[in-house]
């Protein structure tokens, strides 16, 4: 696996696939949290084209106190949990060490 930049993560670190309602309506819960999502994808989530704007309809992922640290490219999330950027969500690979086997978590695309 190629090396990919590693993140220093607070207690509460939500890493969201992409910022549909139905995969991120609890942010706004998550007060103390900053939420790591794909710069394009709080870009697109902000500004949706017409046909994306139900996906994107609950701004609960953008409540007053919101805190975004943009992820670009892949990244190592923490210890062993690699995140990797396709088009509109990253994938999440979980290493051995964590596993009996590599598996990955493909972020409802």
């Amino acid at each position: 696996m190629n090396a990919v930049p590693s993140l220093e993560l607070p207690d509460q670190a939500p890493e969201r696939s992409h910022l549909h309602f139905d995969h991120c309506g609890d942010n706004k819960h998550l007060t103390a949290a900053t939420t790591y999502p794909h710069r394009d994808e709080l870009r697109q989530a902000r500004t949706p084209e017409p046909f994306e704007r139900l996906g994107y309809a609950d701004k609960g992922f953008d409540h007053e106190g919101a805190s975004f640290s943009l992820l670009e490219g892949d990244v190592e999330f923490a210890n062993d949990i690699h995140l990797f950027h396709t088009v509109g969500h990253y994938s999440l690979m979980v290493e051995p060490e964590l596993a009996p086997e590599p598996f990955n978590i493909g972020g409802g695309a």
